[in-house]
């Protein structure tokens, strides 16, 4: 009886720490996200407290405002061929030399959803323009190309494989979890039947560049 009531406490404590421990983690994230976009805006905050005479948390506010037009007014201007056109000249000259900012502006993409996350996404895909199809992750999309990069596992190791550049129209998306893909590939083939159920059912759709 007392062994039972012992491993009966552990699971409710286990139990509440599992629902506790994530909203904790959120809340320290949260805060310190917090702390570092009010550091950033503090000097604008500074300047429009001392010039408009608000309080420092309607500045800050004020700030975020009107960082949130000026980007609003960018993403405007870049939607225009003449803005795209100096944006282009502006990063090919200038900002793709600043070491990091490539991979700072693929990690913004990826966090919008602008860009796929590589070997995020699974497909079924056909390598050869005929009706055999491969298992493979995203890695990489050309819109104006009309081409995906896809990486093909080779069995029973994931890690090899091949890389190819496919036409949008040979790839069909299967909404299931990266990990199902690479244990159907460790299984030399074994577990392929959820990338076709998927498939399956929607009716061959070709995937979307």
């Amino acid at each position: 009886m007392l062994k039972y009531l012992k491993k009966l406490l552990r699971n409710i404590l286990v139990g509440g720490v599992i629902v506790v421990a994530p909203l904790v983690i959120l809340y320290i994230v949260f805060d310190i996200v917090f702390d570092l976009i009010v550091g950033l805006i503090r000097p604008l905050s500074s300047v429009l407290s001392s010039s408009i005479g608000l309080n420092i948390t309607l500045a800050d506010l004020l700030s975020i405002a009107l960082i949130l037009v000026i980007c609003f007014l960018i993403g405007l201007l870049v939607m225009t061929r003449l803005g795209r056109f100096f944006h282009r000249q502006i990063e090919n000259r200038f900002l793709k030399r600043i070491p990091g900012y490539g991979i700072t502006k693929d990690v913004v993409l990826q966090f919008s959803g602008e860009k796929e996350i590589p070997f995020s996404k699974v497909v079924l895909f056909k390598p050869f323009n005929n009706d055999i199809m491969q298992t493979g992750l995203i890695t990489d999309s050309h819109p104006q190309a009309g081409y995906l990069t896809i990486f093909a596992p080779t069995g029973p190791n994931p890690t090899t494989g091949m890389i190819y550049h496919v036409p949008a129209k040979d790839v069909y998306r299967v909404d299931v979890r990266a990990e199902i893909a690479v244990k159907s590939v460790i299984g030399c083939g074994a577990g392929s039947g959820d990338l076709f159920k998927d498939y399956s059912m929607k009716f061959n759709k070709a995937a979307k560049v």
